[in-house]
């Protein structure tokens, strides 16, 4: 750990190796290391002078050690699992979106986070898409466009409003669903899905195999998140190894659908109108994984694939049924086809910013109902949340299982 070697106040891993450096032309290099992470101070305690402790202790140690491959020929960026998408009438990766520029060689996200342009700087008009009465107009960065047309949301859900991207995956309609996913196995715990775009690092599913990447993509990273090996956290998230067992492909999807399906941060809300300036038109977003809005992306793109792909005993399948059960209850006892305004939600932060009632409608996102029935202490709602949180952790131990032991993910 780093106070070992240094004076220092913290305390992280510190890893480090002895290279000698032998010039060939035409050779190629493969690191493979040893991990010896497992051991602690007390193991290392020997008479490194004496051969005999050397054979008896130091070198099974070396012999029993865990390799780990540093090439990383076999670990591929989970990003070009993305497929391309149109613009311009050309297909490129899903390109960055920076400063109103499309940029392929970069990461392959959107961001609706960024810098004022210069006559941004100099003007004294209201800038940025964040609702007029946000804090967060303070920042150093500016966030959308006060004209945007469509909406997008910030880490805590506050909604933003965006104009169309260069690739049009901007939608007014829940047939999309938004992903923020970190690259690097570090961050993994920070993933999350929304409604709409997220201000950084963010990822569209608009179709079934874009939605098979990302939602693969958070299914390991929840399921990875504070379990992974130490050496792993050098590593960008990569490509699970189906080869080694495709019986389990579209499963294995299918359950990371699933997990998405119960632990989701969409919302429904809408954006009012002349906010945060006149003449911008009101805009409702609803929620694209509510299993019984007719239109959304999980009943018209999601559930036909989760249906074929897993069998009704597994733990994916009751978790579906669970989430679906429960918008039926809710819709059934409590909106019975409308909508129930003055809800106690007014102070989240996808209301909070807007003069008219907060709402909820039988299609709001499991974030909003749950808040609900905490705040009401309606125990009817909370059993059933507290049943598809048991199914939710059940599932994702069950993806850990099969990414590490079915595809051999850390091998």
């Amino acid at each position: 750990t780093s106070n070992e070697f240094f004076k220092l106040q913290g305390k992280w891993p510190v890893a480090f190796t002895v290279w000698k450096y032998d010039f060939v032309e035409k050779r190629k290099n493969t690191i493979s290391l040893h991990d010896f992470t497992h051991l602690k101070s007390r193991d290392l305690r020997l008479e490194w002078d004496s051969e005999k402790d050397t054979e008896e202790f130091a070198v099974p140690y070396i012999e029993q050690a865990k390799k780990v491959n540093f090439s990383a020929e076999n670990k591929v960026d989970i990003r070009l699992l993305l497929p391309k998408i149109e613009k311009n009438s050309e297909m490129i990766p899903q390109p960055r979106y920076d400063f109103g520029r499309s940029r392929p060689e970069r990461q392959p996200m959107y961001d609706f986070k960024r810098d004022m342009t210069k006559s941004e700087k100099n003007s004294t008009e209201i800038i940025g898409g964040l609702p007029l009465k946000d804090e967060k107009r303070n920042n150093k960065k500016t966030y959308g466009h006060p004209d945007g047309t469509f909406v997008g949301f910030m880490d805590d859900n506050t909604p933003v409003r965006l104009r169309q991207d260069t690739c049009e995956r901007m939608t007014q309609k829940p047939d999309s669903v938004w992903f923020m996913l970190m690259t690097s196995i570090s961050q993994v715990n920070q993933s999350q899905i929304q409604s709409g775009a997220a201000n950084s690092r963010s990822y569209c599913a608009y179709d079934l195999e874009s939605a098979k990447t990302l939602f693969l993509w958070f299914g390991i990273s929840k399921a990875i998140s504070g379990k992974y090996p130490l050496w792993a956290n050098q590593y960008d998230i990569w490509q699970a190894d189906f080869g080694k067992n495709p019986q389990k492909e579209n499963v294995f999807y299918a359950m990371c659908m699933a997990y998405g399906l119960a632990q989701n941060r969409c919302v429904v809300t809408k954006f009012e109108k002349n906010n945060p300036i006149p003449d911008t038109p009101e805009v409702f977003v609803d929620n694209p994984l509510c299993p019984t809005l007719q239109d959304s992306f999980w009943q018209s793109v999601l559930q036909p694939f989760v249906n074929e792909a897993f069998s009704t005993e597994s733990t994916a399948f009751r978790l579906v049924a669970k989430v679906t059960e429960l918008y039926r209850y809710w819709n059934f006892h409590y909106c019975k086809g409308q909508n129930l305004y003055h809800v106690g939600l007014e102070n989240e932060p996808y209301f909070q910013y807007f003069a008219y009632a907060d709402f909820l409608t039988p299609h709001s996102g499991l974030v909003q109902i749950r808040k609900y029935a905490e705040n009401q202490s309606l125990s009817d709602l909370l059993d059933r949340f507290e049943e598809i949180n048991a199914l939710s952790q059940s599932l994702l131990e069950e993806i850990y299982q099969v990414l590490v032991e079915d595809f051999g993910y850390f091998e």
